[in-house]
């Protein structure tokens, strides 16, 4: 049994976030993977690894245009990208 982040990790956000994340996604969580992303990016809006989790995510759920947007925001945080 799956417990929601909000419980099971009540102590401060860590950058182990993506992780977790991933790991409620291949439970079959999409949701919850997204809200911890989101969550997560607020602390951490430059962990490049979330962007590509939270999109999984959403295509999990059927909305790519979200997924889209989220790897776009991950390409511009990426330190190689030559994207403004």
């Amino acid at each position: 049994m799956i417990v929601s982040y909000k419980e099971d990790y009540n102590l401060s956000l860590s950058a182990t976030f993506a992780v977790q994340a991933q790991e409620f996604l291949e439970q079959g969580h999409p949701a919850e993977a997204i809200a911890l992303c989101r969550q997560g990016l607020i602390e951490y809006p430059d962990y490049v690894t979330a962007y590509l989790v939270l999109a999984r995510a959403f295509i999990a759920v059927g909305d790519y245009a979200s997924a889209e947007q989220a790897l776009e925001r991950g390409a511009k945080q990426s330190p190689r990208s030559n994207t403004t």
